[in-house]
């Protein structure tokens, strides 16, 4: 069994630490054996703690609860029995983290290492195990080739200037949320149920504008508290110097269009009195709804072999606070979604290229904008 502290999550308690990592390995979508048995090219048998099944092969998890530092011997273990068995490669999970050695002769090898902690929190932050949703796959990379040369390759006079040289896909984790927001009207406040979707990578709200799923808010982002709320009031209005100076003071102005003027969020309407314009980069109610929808439009969920799995780097909390800090709203409930996103690279004939992101989940594929 585990080592247990008062820090230890109560979803932890009662389980054994192979129970914790097949947990992780569900969360991350791979399907597993645990106490496998098989036989190597060399003629040994191996006992292995977890066997994954990954879109690109095997890979063999060593699982260490042990009260010292696991050490270089474990290491070498793993990578000899995943080049035994044909795995392609090796995992090994420690509850009380790596020596030096270890560190050294895993990098030269190609292990990965993971201590309990970074386990736990994967686990958090992708959500419960088996509640997270993969949206399946339109078309594959052939095809995404194709429509990225149609739809958003350079033209000139009809004549394309790009042509689609390579197309990778890619899961993507976002988290599918239900909130209750304050809608203002001019009589009174009222409140609405409002679904979005917020990346897991980001931290931001997603919405649909145009033909394409952007982060209108990403400028915005990482504003102190107090000016994101000062933001919030003054977006898409004109505001005089002199009016605004005269009940909050030269140094807030000189603070707040500052940091406005180098997230290019302000435009100057006169110098004299000056007076300017506040950029509004909040997403609307209406936008966000509908990239929920286009995110939620696929029926089955079935991950696939095809796409590389991203990560989660936030975790539901934060995206939480900044929703509720931008919308006004409380988040009721979340639900991890992973989505594939092909990145197309389109080459001009001089050789030089750009990326492009694409969904790979709509029938019409639309154009992923500032994703990370």
């Amino acid at each position: 069994m585990l080592a247990l502290d008062d820090n230890t999550p109560s979803w932890i308690k009662g389980r054994s630490f192979e129970e914790v990592v097949a947990k992780w390995a569900e969360a991350r979508g791979y399907k597993y054996s645990r106490n496998v048995r098989v036989y190597g090219k060399s003629g040994s048998l191996h006992e292995i703690d977890l066997l994954l099944e990954t879109g690109e092969g095997k890979v063999v998890v060593e699982v260490k609860n042990v009260a010292g530092k696991v050490d270089k011997d474990t290491v070498m273990k793993a990578a000899f029995i995943a080049s035994d068995i044909g795995a392609r490669g090796a995992i090994v999970v420690s509850s009380s983290g790596f020596t030096r050695s270890a560190l050294r002769v895993a990098k030269a090898l190609g292990v990965e290492l993971l201590t309990l902690e970074e386990v736990i929190n994967y686990i958090e932050v992708a959500g419960i195990p088996g509640d997270a949703i993969f949206l399946e796959l339109a078309y594959d990379a052939e095809d995404a080739l194709r429509v990225a040369g149609r739809h958003f390759a350079e033209k000139l006079a009809f004549i394309k200037r790009e042509k689609p040289a390579l197309a990778e896909c890619s899961y993507h984790p976002f988290y599918y949320m239900k909130l209750r927001a304050s809608i203002k009207d001019r009589r009174h406040a009222r409140y609405k149920d409002v679904n979005i979707i917020a990346s897991a990578v980001t931290g931001l709200p997603l919405s649909n504008k145009g033909r394409s799923l952007v982060h209108e808010c990403s400028s915005i982002a990482h504003l102190p508290p107090d000016l994101l709320g000062e933001y919030k009031s003054l977006a898409g209005k004109i505001v005089e110097k002199r009016e605004y100076t005269s009940s909050r003071g030269e140094r807030r102005w000189r603070r707040l269009v500052g940091l406005l003027r180098e997230l290019g969020l302000v435009e100057e309407v006169r110098s004299k009195p000056l007076t300017l314009k506040i950029v509004n980069v909040i997403p609307s109610i209406g936008s966000l709804e509908k990239a929920a929808e286009l995110m939620l439009a696929p029926g089955r969920r079935v991950p696939s072999k095809n796409c590389k799995l991203e990560e989660p780097r936030v975790s539901p909390g934060s995206v939480s606070t900044f929703i509720e800090s931008l919308l006004e709203a409380s988040v009721v409930s979340f639900t991890p979604i992973y989505a594939p996103i092909y990145t197309v690279k389109l080459v001009k004939r001089d050789g030089t290229y750009r990326l492009v992101k694409m969904t790979g989940w709509l029938k019409k594929p639309m154009q992923v904008i500032d994703y990370h």
